[in-house]
């Protein structure tokens, strides 16, 4: 088609022209325009035809689906699977088990159906709510303690308070009867709970009505009790403390954490003692009237033992330690005194003791005393005085012992000379011991009136410390060349260093030497994990490098390692 272009205004012949010459075109374009609407039309019509059949075959397909032809008890393992491994199950719609009821009605009655998929469950309870602290008035610490106090609140703050509440009541109503409901569901099986509750900031009474019905529901079930695990005010683990033996003839795991202040004072068995508020020493609870704490020898299956944060001194616990398999100590009050803070002063010589009842021990994890425990113990207010080991003891022998994880407070000098661990494999430890400097011995010098006889004591506590780092090869004061000294955990390594295949240490609480003398002999090592780099630490020597044959694998024991706090926890939680 020739296009026509000019600038000149057209004559009346040139006009005549160009209508007659776009006549045609025009025509043209108009056919053109109907063909593709006529054509759109019929595009629009075969995609509503399209879209019917794909619906239709979709729709009609699923029953041809495999799974709709897998039997129900086949369904039921699948389920099962689906469950989360490295916790408890809760109530959280996007989870197993309560995903799966919302797929169809097949599914859902296959899971009603399937008792073993409600037979572990985390109960996280609520703690009762303050005041609205994330109120919009809050701007400091100041604002806080006035709205810790409801009286002070203002009219529109003491509404949305209200508002708060009465949601959390509703909220523990439902919660009670989907747990109740959840429990039934499980109908004779052996049940896995788990239990996390925190006292309230400023009254504790306040809810403890809606938490104790929780708390009944979930009890009412011990009978079926297979694991507890629970972390709770001191009042409601004394109530699990005096179950009788009949609630606890299915118990294979027992896992305690407190949850308590330095301003509780429990006294299980005294008056008042319920509430965690009584007013005597713990001493003084535990007599003729009240033996102690029995639970654990009237539960003839219980395997597994983890007490943590424990305001009771650990002789008032009564075990049958030679079942238990599997046993985690933590903190204890101390014995004897009316400081009712839990610390670590499990030390090493009972700690001995203790493995020795333990002759079927699989997996143990022990934190050891803190220095400052017996801090003000030292003849003359010197240096600390640590209860020792005797060396005429005979030696432990735990013959089917494989994971050991220690937390070291105080020195453990030759503790692990007196153990036997001919099946070991895994091995955590931390230390908050430092590796210190021991000078060579020499000749005694002559005794200078300025310095205190409690300083020969220190420097005698400090040449016996287990630890050593030969930084500059003298010492500080006369040049004279140190000594090397070994950490106690050269003997068990040089005993069972082959048999050991994971490994997590706190390398820097060792010397150098030590160091190279463990990789050298942990010669079946796969997997590893160094805490507490050194920054003053030199580079290994690229001999000992090429002679370690163990995999960098970022190894991190799980709780089921025994490396980690045998917290109870949940990532649903939304507290």
């Amino acid at each position: 088609m020739e296009s026509h272009s000019t600038y000149h205004p057209p004559t009346d012949d040139e006009v005549d022209y160009y209508r007659n010459l776009l006549k045609e075109p025009q025509s043209e374009a108009r056919s053109i325009r109907e063909e593709i609407e006529r054509h759109t039309k019929l595009l629009a019509s075969l995609r509503e035809k399209q879209k019917a059949f794909t619906d239709f075959i979709a729709k009609h397909s699923a029953f041809l689906a495999p799974i709709r032809r897998l039997p129900p008890e086949v369904l039921q393992t699948i389920f099962i699977y689906c469950l989360p491994t490295d916790y408890n199950p809760s109530l959280a719609p996007k989870e197993a088990p309560f995903l799966l009821l919302h797929i169809c009605r097949r599914w859902r009655d296959v899971a009603f159906r399937t008792p073993r998929l409600w037979a572990r469950l985390h109960v996280h309870i609520p703690i009762y709510p303050e005041v609205p602290t994330s109120y919009q008035g809050l701007r400091s610490a100041r604002d806080a303690g006035r709205l810790l106090d409801p009286a002070r609140l203002t009219q529109e703050e003491l509404d949305l308070y209200r508002s708060i509440v009465q949601r959390w009541e509703d909220k523990m109503h439902d919660y009670r009867a989907a747990i109740e409901a959840w429990l039934n569901r499980a109908a004779k099986c052996p049940l896995t709970v788990s239990v996390q509750q925190s006292s309230n900031v400023s009254d504790a009474v306040k809810g403890k009505e809606a938490q104790d019905s929780i708390l009944e529901t979930v009890f009412r079930f011990s009978k079926q009790w297979k694991s507890i695990q629970i972390h709770a005010p001191t009042c409601i683990l004394e109530r699990l403390l005096t179950m009788s033996k009949d609630d606890l003839e299915s118990l294979e795991h027992f896992a305690a954490q407190w949850d308590i202040s330095y301003r509780d004072r429990p006294t299980l068995g005294a008056p008042g003692g319920a509430g965690g508020g009584g007013g005597g020493n713990t001493s003084e609870t535990f007599g003729e009237s009240n033996p102690g704490i029995t639970i654990f020898s009237d539960a003839p299956n219980l395997k597994r033992l983890s007490l943590q944060n424990v305001p009771y001194p650990l002789k008032h616990f009564h075990v049958q330690w030679d079942q238990i398999t599997e046993l985690i100590l933590g903190k204890f009050a101390l014995p004897n005194s009316d400081i009712f803070a839990p610390r670590p002063v499990l030390f090493a010589h009972r700690a001995l003791d203790i493995l020795e009842r333990c002759p079927n021990l699989v997996r143990c994890r022990l934190t050891l005393g803190k220095t400052y425990a017996f801090s003000h113990n030292a003849p003359g207010g010197g240096g600390p005085q640590f209860p020792h080991i005797d060396e005429m003891r005979e030696v432990v022998r735990l013959e089917y012992l494989e994971c050991l994880c220690i937390n070291e407070g105080n020195p453990l000098g030759n503790f692990f000379e007196f153990l036997e661990v001919p099946r070991l494999r895994e091995l955590v430890f931390k230390t908050s011991q430092y590796p210190r400097a021991a000078p060579r011995p020499s000749p005694t010098p002559t005794p200078t009136p300025s310095i205190p006889a409690s300083a020969t004591a220190v420097n005698q506590v400090a040449a016996q410390d287990h630890h050593h780092d030969n930084t500059n090869g003298t010492t500080p004061a006369t040049g004279t060349p140190r000594r090397t000294t070994t950490s106690c955990l050269m003997p068990l390594f040089e005993r069972y260093g082959e048999n050991i295949e994971k490994l997590l240490l706190d390398e820097s609480m060792l010397s150098n030497e030590d160091m190279e003398r463990c990789f050298k002999l942990l010669k079946n090592l796969t997997h590893l994990k160094l805490t507490r780099m050194s920054y003053i630490r030199p580079v290994l020597g690229s001999d000992v490098a090429a002679g370690f044959r163990a995999e960098f694998c970022g190894w991190v024991p799980q709780s089921e390692d025994l490396g980690e706090d045998d917290a109870v926890h949940n990532p649903n939680d939304d507290g």
